[in-house]
């Protein structure tokens, strides 16, 4: 599997948990799930950057977060 399909799937786990969050009515399962999400964009982040080292030799740079998703 290529670094940017797992960075997508990575993405897509995230935006599910975000989902779980915003639809918990347990109290304190809406942080747990946040950490989840926030743990699955800094793996997809890493899997772009993954995907971008493969393609070019240049220095690597960090993307921000919220662009993570958007390639």
């Amino acid at each position: 599997m290529a670094s940017s399909d797992r960075a997508r799937r990575y993405c897509d786990r995230a935006n599910e948990c975000l989902q779980i969050m915003a639809t918990s009515q347990t109290p304190g399962t809406g942080s747990i799930y946040l950490l989840i999400a926030e743990h699955y964009l800094l793996l997809a982040t890493s899997e772009n950057k993954k995907a971008r080292n493969q393609v070019n030799d240049r220095s690597p740079t960090w993307p921000r977060l919220r662009d993570t998703c958007d390639a």
